[in-house]
């Protein structure tokens, strides 16, 4: 296996950049409650009364354990607010007085799960106790995917001595995935699939090869794909074209929420869905189609709004 050749069809930016300003109004209204009316884009309200009494003592929502939890956490706590129960799960484990060691109360834990429920984001809190210093985790558990935003952009690569620019590239900065996409036949039969395809975009490339090699193995190829886009989409890397200005305020703002959305088997797939749609019958089959990755698209599409909107409105 070749590392990801310069072809243009690939390396293109992902169709999400060049389609979220188009559809940002509705793709957000859409996450509250498929066919909301666009113009509004507030996540469910979280119900202010689910917490205990925090009024004498100082809540964990306040201490550096909760700073790291949010991070290692941000992905889960962002679907979270979706979802009225675990949203109130959430803002009464958020009121809870910390341990010790800096965690919630265990006590005040168990209360707040008899209330209402929030299964991965109790599971992501106990990842996190377990590898935040804060939280008396270890404090040599290596690369801290929290302090980068994400575990694809925080790859442990040693410096290459190729001489082909793309692939010193992808040696130096997105070894992991490469190797992780590498060692397995369905990822490896994905990614020739891909190289071969003839058709107009990669859209229409990744339904063929999800029918040819099977839809489970794209996410795979796609987190090496998102690495790739990333780190070395310049010309005088892997890209066939200059990156424009929305591309790289997106790359240097927006990487995490990027990484994010690329590696969750639902939101990888909607911009690919939407690139192509005229109306808005097409926007809301994509939303449907991919549901539980919306609220993960609607992160990518807020921080563009937020942090790239001048470069991007021309997009």
């Amino acid at each position: 296996m070749t590392h990801w050749e310069a072809k243009a069809r690939p390396c293109s930016r992902p169709a999400r950049a060049r389609t979220l300003l188009s559809v940002v109004c509705c793709s957000l209204a859409i996450a509250a409650g498929f066919g909301t009316a666009c113009g509004s884009t507030s996540a469910p309200t979280i119900p202010q009364d689910a917490g205990p009494d925090v009024a004498n003592g100082s809540a964990w929502q306040g201490n550096d354990c909760h700073v790291c939890y949010t991070e290692h956490c941000a992905s889960a706590l962002t679907e979270c607010a979706y979802d009225p129960s675990c949203a109130a799960f959430r803002e009464c484990v958020d009121g809870c007085e910390p341990s010790i060691s800096g965690t919630p109360d265990v006590g005040c834990l168990q209360a707040c799960g008899t209330r209402s429920s929030g299964e991965e984001v109790i599971g992501c809190l106990a990842e996190a106790e377990e590898t935040c210093e804060a939280c008396g985790g270890a404090s040599d558990a290596g690369v801290d995917a929290a302090e980068c935003g994400h575990s694809l952009l925080c790859q442990s690569c040693s410096t290459s001595t190729d001489t082909n620019p793309c692939w010193k590239c992808q040696d130096e900065n997105c070894c992991e995935s490469d190797q992780a996409c590498r060692d397995d036949p369905g990822c490896l039969a994905y990614f020739n699939c891909i190289q071969s395809c003839a058709l107009d975009s990669l859209r229409a490339c990744e339904l063929e090869c999800d029918e040819q090699v099977g839809a489970e193995h794209f996410l795979k190829f796609n987190m090496k794909l998102s690495c790739v886009r990333l780190y070395c989409g310049d010309p005088s890397q892997c890209g066939s074209e200059p990156l424009t200005s929305c591309e790289l305020c997106l790359d240097d703002r927006c990487a995490r929420e990027t990484v994010e959305c690329d590696s969750d088997p639902q939101c990888a797939r909607i911009g690919g869905c939407i690139a192509n749609c005229t109306d808005q019958a097409c926007y809301d089959a994509c939303y449907q189609r991919y549901a539980a990755g919306v609220p993960l698209f609607n992160a990518s599409t807020e921080c563009l709004l937020a942090e790239c909107f001048e470069p991007c409105s021309d997009v």
